[in-house]
């Protein structure tokens, strides 16, 4: 008994339609863009932050240790609370990064378009 049944073949990429319905192009302009320049900004300055916060205990660390520094006590406790300042401002910077990420999620009123449009 011979079978009736005909195999199927996958497309071919070159005959096959790639369009896909429902994509749509990024946004130009709006809060989505400025959302995403704003966390780009907040992770360039906390990790800024961080990093002076690094160099200026590296510089302290050096001080404490060098035997031959003349390092007075004003000086080292001046380098601790500016090392200080920039670790509040990277965590200050990385909440409010937080914070955008919360606000970035878009409503769920409008599955279909712009979930910021205004209804």
């Amino acid at each position: 008994m011979t079978s009736s049944i005909t195999p199927i073949t996958t497309a071919s990429s070159k005959s096959a339609d790639t369009a896909t319905t429902g994509t749509q192009e990024p946004r130009k302009h709006g809060m989505t863009v400025l959302r995403d320049r704003e966390a780009k900004a907040l992770i360039s300055l906390g990790t800024d932050a961080l990093s002076e916060a690094f160099h200026l205990g590296h510089e302290l660390h050096s001080a404490i240790y060098d035997t031959q520094a003349s390092n007075s006590n004003a000086q080292l406790q001046d380098t601790l609370a500016e090392t200080l300042t920039c670790i509040e401002r990277a965590e200050h910077y990385l909440l409010m990064l937080g914070s955008n990420f919360e606000e970035n999620t878009p409503p769920d009123n409008d599955a279909e378009g712009d979930p910021w449009a205004v209804p």
